[in-house]
């Protein structure tokens, strides 16, 4: 009957509440800003679009006038600009943590703008009502483009715990400034840099084995000569 009771209670273990549960980002609960239930109400009626395919282009956009919202990690963003009007704007990357190679980039203006050019990397935010922009000839990339305006369509959830910056030193000195997921299989070290040490190792390994082949041949030899 005991053990009855344990699966029981097993069975009802909470869930990980640090879990954004949209998203599946994962907050540091002591840097949380919006509670799960604040963000219920803030998502409620609108439909939660993945990040990765907003990003790049897959589907094509969302239906002109449907309510939907995506959630992304501050990973990247531009030096405050000004536009021809002579408005500033910046322009933020954002991940889901997943594909580095994927990022959600989108222009902030105006009330947008003014609340949030100064955000810290590794924040995560829901991101509601954003503009679709026609492709410019001039982008540094085919990735759509989005614009947001209205500060009440960007709300920071908390810090994401798996955020991270490579922690290797780059060519020139320098650290590296990738980010990174710390709980994927690379830990701290961005793909390239996790690509470099693997080649350095093989390299070694190479080494040690013509080595030790060469030392087999010379004993060999010297064995002969005795």
């Amino acid at each position: 009957g005991g053990g009855g009771g344990g699966d029981a209670a097993a069975a009802k273990a909470p869930a990980d509440l640090s879990i954004e549960e949209f998203s599946k980002i994962k907050i540091e609960p002591k840097r949380r800003k919006v509670s799960r239930d604040e963000l219920r109400t803030l998502a409620a009626g609108a439909t939660f679009k993945r990040l990765e395919p907003l990003a790049s282009g897959r589907g094509g956009p969302p239906a002109e006038g449907s309510e939907w919202f995506t959630i992304g990690v501050l990973v990247k963003k531009s030096d405050p600009k000004t536009a021809k009007s002579g408005k500033g704007f910046i322009i933020w990357e954002l991940s889901d943590l997943v594909d580095p190679s994927v990022t959600l980039n989108v222009m902030l203006f105006d009330g947008a703008y003014d609340s949030n050019y100064k955000e810290q990397y590794g924040m995560t935010y829901v991101l509601r009502r954003l503009t679709l922009l026609p492709p410019q000839p001039d982008a540094p990339s085919r990735r759509p483009m989005y614009k947001l305006t209205d500060k009440s369509n960007i709300v920071p959830i908390g810090v994401a715990a798996d955020y991270g910056v490579c922690g290797e030193m780059s060519q020139s000195g320098q650290q590296c400034r990738s980010w990174v997921n710390v709980s994927s299989p690379c830990g701290a070290v961005c793909a390239y840099h996790a690509s470099r040490k693997l080649q350095q190792i093989q390299a070694e390994e190479r080494k040690a084995e013509a080595k030790a082949a060469k030392q087999r041949g010379g004993g060999g030899g010297g064995g002969g000569g005795g």
